[in-house]
């Protein structure tokens, strides 16, 4: 692995990090600017950067 895979979680990973079970709440998170996703280039999947997930955390 690369460290850019180290950096970023898919939305399972994302959901485990933030103790939450549904997707749906994942989207209000980044609808309501609590976190933010990434789409690389040429993916339709989102990721999310797990320090900034982490900070989230620590704002409550």
């Amino acid at each position: 692995m690369n460290e850019i895979q180290l950096e970023y979680t898919d939305s399972v990973g994302a959901m485990q990090i933030l103790n939450i079970k549904s997707h749906t709440t994942l989207r209000k998170y980044e609808e309501q600017g609590y976190i933010r996703a990434v789409r690389p280039f040429g993916s339709n999947r989102k990721k999310f950067k797990i320090v900034e997930l982490e900070r989230a955390i620590k704002k409550g």
